[in-house]
């Protein structure tokens, strides 16, 4: 299953929670993250060789501190979004996740570093990051208002 894939078939309001639960920080930004997700459904997969990898890791990681295991995506940032999208996951056997908590942890890996083509310099730096979630914002509202 691609990451794509995983998007389409789960709702924001079911992966909310496990974003919280994993990210606890992340309360206060649910609603940007409900935008990123919009947004991320819309944009369109892009294959292309110069992503840097083809498939997306899903493991389970021990935290530096020793203190417990946690759910990892690698690599999923880094890359624009569109490519992302492309990556197909592989689950590692002792990864026990729900769909929705696998959302839940590739989507926040591509929340804080991944843009869009459109959005990056030739340095590979986004321009301005305001702007960019402001016109993809724009843009992702006017199609939603579109007539089905």
């Amino acid at each position: 299953m691609t990451f794509k894939e995983l998007l389409d078939c789960v709702r924001f309001e079911n992966v909310a929670p496990h974003i919280v639960r994993m990210y606890p920080d992340m309360r206060q930004s649910l609603g940007w993250y409900k935008i990123h997700f919009d947004m991320l459904r819309l944009v369109q997969p892009v294959f292309h060789e110069d992503a840097n990898d083809k498939v997306c890791h899903i493991t389970m990681k021990d935290w530096e501190d020793g203190s417990g295991l946690y759910l990892d995506a690698y690599p999923m940032e880094g890359d624009l979004w569109e490519r992302s999208l492309t990556k197909e996951l592989i689950v590692a056997l002792d990864v026990k996740a729900t769909k929705e908590e696998l959302a839940a942890c590739c989507f926040w890996h591509t929340s804080f570093y991944g843009f869009v083509e459109k959005h990056v310099n030739l340095t590979g730096q986004p321009r301005d990051l305001c702007q960019a979630w402001h016109t993809l914002s724009v843009r992702c509202i006017s199609m939603l208002s579109l007539p089905c």
